[in-house]
């Protein structure tokens, strides 16, 4: 059971990738990186992530080609791009190609946040995380216990998801931080 929703990075530049793994854990999400078209079609089936995040313009491929080999292998995972290409005509090809979201570089991270929470949301199912009481969910980054409904921060968030994850164990301090 993960204790977030987990998200599949496709970036070649060492440094934002990096950045955006940070950034999406303390949002409370599971990511995950590579860095190439070529890795991301050999880890995507096994990681089977809730959400990819795609830039276009990798070395090895175009995210969008990437993208019709997912839909085409039958990945129903949304996708959003994250890419510098601005023109109207790339955006619609990257929708035309099987993108669900489309985010042009330099872009404020909030935003990249509320775009993966909506894909979240569009994608179906119940993601909650359920244990010792507790109703957890990664969407709207709230807790329940049937009755009250409560808001948590990112780091709340993590904490409390890393311990409903494991509510059995005793969970060292190093595990949460």
């Amino acid at each position: 059971m993960t204790f977030g929703q987990s998200v599949l990075v496709v970036e070649d530049d060492d440094e934002l990738r990096g950045l955006l793994v940070r950034g999406l854990r303390e949002e409370g999400f599971a990511p995950e990186a590579v860095a190439s078209g070529k890795e991301l079609l050999d880890r995507v089936e096994t990681a089977q992530p809730d959400v990819l995040v795609i830039d276009i313009g990798l070395p090895d491929a175009d995210g969008r080609d990437l993208s019709q080999a997912l839909r085409a292998r039958g990945v129903q995972t949304p996708v959003l791009f994250l890419t510098a290409r601005d023109a109207v005509v790339d955006r619609i090809a990257g929708f035309d190609a099987g993108g669900d979201d489309y985010l042009t570089k330099p872009f404020a991270f909030g935003e990249l946040v509320a775009r993966l929470q909506a894909l979240l949301r569009r994608g179906g199912g119940d993601q909650a995380v359920e244990a010792a009481g507790l109703r957890l969910d990664p969407v709207s980054h709230s807790v329940s216990d049937g009755e009250t409904t409560l808001p948590l921060t990112p780091t709340e968030f993590r904490l409390l998801a890393r311990l409903l994850a494991r509510p059995s164990e005793a969970v060292r301090r190093r595990d949460l931080v």
